[in-house]
């Protein structure tokens, strides 16, 4: 990802370079929709439907996702002291989020994006939007919807999109430092709760946040969606791209890998010809 971020002004001035990422960014798009309807599945009972609108109409607003977990987290909690299902102390993989969440450099803005990137890291891609984009300028819309595209086509997860974030921020100290602030807090979060496996299974508490997080979560990758396509989607082309790759995700069953590839060479390949 440093290494896209160092040939990126060279790779995006190539015609065929440009046509590519053209093509890979809507469906992009579809590969995010997708993730959201797969994660919905199991979420189609009305207090869950109510989570998902309230989550997604939530991040459209301008709350944060940080926020937004954090306020289901509580009421998670107190859900379950209300009901009084809190008959010996919690295990500390029932609580520990709650300290994680408030750690005191949380200001920071990958420390922030890290402790938010709940949902498998997408739920990162409206943050970013708002604060790298709309609030600090760092980055231009097409740049993020390449930083998110080279996120999908790179293996590991999407959170590696801060990694080129932060090289186009402040070069390779600022991409080293964007990719340990992010994953910091993921980490923490691993290892506590690994020390209490089983404890965190059988606590009614941590059922009781992950019930309320899980629908929550789905309204926050629809937004993401929405938030990649306001970025992305600027025609009926675009449009039709994005469509036609939900569609092979959905219904064909084509791997993200291979959508990605051939939206790419769909509008890269008729340019050899020119």
């Amino acid at each position: 990802m440093i290494l896209f971020g160092i040939f990126y002004d060279q790779l995006r001035s190539a015609s065929q370079i440009e046509a590519a990422f053209a093509g890979m960014n809507p469906a992009v798009v579809a590969v995010v929709a997708k993730v959201a309807w797969d994660l919905s599945k199991n979420s189609r009972r009305s207090w869950q439907i109510a989570l998902m609108v309230g989550s997604f109409v939530a991040v459209e607003v301008g709350v944060g996702v940080f926020e937004i977990v954090l306020v289901t987290t509580l009421s998670g909690f107190g859900y379950c002291v209300f009901r009084g299902m809190l008959k010996s102390k919690p295990p500390i993989a029932a609580i520990s989020p709650l300290p994680l969440m408030l750690f005191p450099n949380v200001a920071l803005l990958f420390i922030r994006m890290g402790a938010s990137s709940f949902g498998g890291g997408l739920a990162l891609i409206p943050i970013l939007d708002h604060q790298v984009v709309d609030a600090l300028h760092w980055l231009t819309p097409r740049e993020f919807s390449d930083a998110v595209t080279l996120g999908q086509i790179t293996p590991g997860p999407v959170a590696i999109t801060a990694t080129f974030v932060g090289y186009r921020i402040a070069g390779i100290s600022g991409a080293l430092l964007a990719t340990v602030a992010t994953f910091t807090p993921a980490f923490i979060g691993s290892v506590t709760i690994g020390r209490s496996l089983q404890a965190f299974h059988t606590s009614p508490v941590t059922r009781s946040i992950l019930d309320l997080l899980k629908p929550v979560i789905v309204g926050v990758v629809a937004a993401a969606a929405l938030s990649l396509g306001r970025s992305t989607l600027h025609g009926r082309l675009d449009f039709g791209m994005a469509m036609g790759s939900f569609v092979a995700l959905h219904f064909v069953g084509l791997p993200t890998l291979v959508v990605l590839l051939c939206a790419a060479l769909l509008r890269a390949i008729p340019l050899l010809f020119q």
